[in-house]
């Protein structure tokens, strides 16, 4: 009998990424997908641990797994991911329940550890976060417009507030040519929008001549083997933030190339980039994204603070100015450009006259896209050992202010993109006939959406910009075309803008 696996994949679209590698060996082990729990033999839940509120729901999510064993057919509870990697043996001692626990460092021993787990026989592998994917197979579990390529894993920053070292390991890329195959399977299988991650997208390449080749095209897994070491054991090095002095990787191989070559897929439409480092924005990045037609106006880049202090103590390296001077040079590369950012509020240390700084900021520079988050203490990191930790309710009240803020510059931000033509995906057509979807300057997942209004109509109402309800849309329009299925693109007139959504209607070719 073929055994039925159910999945559940918590946090950033690199841990999806990780899910469709270990949904793949699954599947290519003989296990069936199962998308309703009840009806699963093995339940994994492949888990976040970044901030304390993605361990609270990484934890709810295997208790509320744990329950199938009793009321459903579950025989095996497999938990993998950044929080079995950080918290294996406590997870171990406090949730008997749990079968497998399996950390980031070897994924591709899944299929075996789970027959085990089936036979009854628990286990625990926690081994230094060491394993980069060679060509594995894959089972999407995004829409089939759309697929994320992870470029690399770890990450070599150490900021302070920040534990992915030590459960991911030191920043270690994949090679060009298992990148370019997996990507030319994503298009095979009709992927129109490829989105690369990793914890620092520009790091790319700069490690491949020292740590050798990590995978040969044409096996089906391969792991490297690293040896243990401190995940704090040093600072990284930084090269003040304006614009890199031209680095490409000793390889030969950068940022850069990889898009260039990336751009030769001809079944790509667009390519974005998530996860950028101020410090490591060059020349020849920003000339490769304005060659490519492809590569869209996008760029997100966390920045985190503006005070200097605040980036110093974050262990991160710039300050207003020179961030300013960045964004200026991208802007001028970039003509167009829709920037996206992070900042923390909060962090110990951070004084009233650090967070007017960086609101400051934010009215200067007027980023399109901005998320705010309050600091989470994290165990383990410097940050999180610092006494001077700011109270829960100032967080807030500073979150609050940033995100009031934000919401202002982001709704003059919009507002000034309405009457522009911009290319449209289409990702979602509703049964009535409307549809839903992105223009290039908007991300899935974390950017808001474009409503999509054949007969030029729209109704008032709802909060964060335009209506999401419409009258029903024509399923053909007036020259009795079909609608668009998602995957589509095609040319829109942004009509309305709210901070978030936009509304749109379609333009004659």
């Amino acid at each position: 009998m073929t055994e039925k696996v159910g999945f559940i994949s918590l946090g950033c679209p690199k841990n999806r990424v990780d899910s469709e590698y270990m949904l793949g060996l699954l599947e290519g082990e003989g296990f069936q997908m199962e998308r309703r729990p009840e009806e699963a033999d093995v339940l994994l839940v492949n888990t976040c641990t970044f901030i304390e509120q993605a361990q609270r729901e990484s934890i709810e999510a295997i208790l509320e797994a744990a329950q199938w064993k009793e009321k459903g057919r579950c025989r095996a509870l497999v938990v993998t991911g950044c929080l079995a990697q950080r918290y294996g043996e406590e997870l171990r001692r406090e949730l008997p329940e749990v079968d497998v626990i399996l950390g980031t460092g070897g994924l591709d021993g899944l299929p075996g550890l789970v027959r085990q787990a089936l036979a009854r026989v628990p286990s625990t592998a926690l081994s230094y976060p060491g394993y980069v994917p060679g060509l594995v197979p894959r089972l999407l579990s995004t829409p089939s417009h759309l697929g994320y390529l992870k470029i690399a894993e770890g990450c070599n920053n150490h900021c302070s507030f920040c534990i992915i070292p030590a459960v991911r390991g030191r920043f270690r890329s994949r090679r060009p040519e298992v990148l370019l195959e997996e990507a030319r399977a994503l298009a095979a299988l009709g992927v129109k929008e490829l989105i690369l991650v990793a914890q620092d997208v520009t790091s790319y390449g700069r490690d491949l001549e020292r740590s050798g080749p990590l995978a040969r095209p044409g096996l089906k897994k391969e792991v490297k083997k690293d040896s243990a070491e401190e995940p704090f054991a040093e600072e990284s090095a930084h090269i003040p933030v304006g614009l890199q002095r031209e680095m490409p990787a000793a390889s030969g191989t950068d940022l850069a190339e990889l898009l260039q070559r990336l751009h030769e897929l001809e079944d790509l439409k667009w390519i974005r980039l998530l996860y950028t480092y101020p410090g490591k924005i060059n020349e020849r990045l920003l000339t490769a994204m304005a060659g490519s037609r492809k590569v869209v106006r996008y760029l997100d880049l966390p920045l985190q603070h503006a005070s200097r202090k605040i980036l110093r103590e974050m262990r991160r390296a710039g300050d207003q100015e020179t961030y300013m001077r960045l964004i200026e040079r991208i802007r001028r590369a970039l003509p167009g450009v829709v920037l996206r950012s992070s900042f923390i509020v909060g962090f110990p240390g951070e004084r009233e006259s650090d967070f007017l700084e960086l609101l400051d900021f934010l009215r200067l520079v007027e980023i399109d896209r901005v998320g705010i988050f309050q600091y989470s203490q994290e165990r383990g990191t410097p940050a999180g050992e610092r006494p001077d930790q700011v109270p829960p309710e100032v967080k807030e009240e500073r979150y609050n202010q940033a995100m009031a803020l934000q919401r202002e510059i982001a709704q003059v931000r919009n507002q000034r993109q309405v009457g522009q033509v911009r290319e449209f995906l289409v990702e979602r057509v509703t049964p009535s006939g409307q549809v839903y979807g992105r223009w290039e300057g908007q991300a899935p997942e974390i950017d808001g959406q474009t409503i999509l209004y054949w007969r030029g109509k729209r109704e008032e109402g709802g909060t964060g910009g335009p209506a999401l309800k419409s009258p029903p849309a024509a399923r053909v329009d007036a020259k009795g075309k079909a609608r668009p299925v998602p995957g589509d693109f095609f040319r829109v007139l942004l009509t309305a803008a709210g901070p978030y959504d936009f509304a749109a209607q379609p333009v004659d070719s």
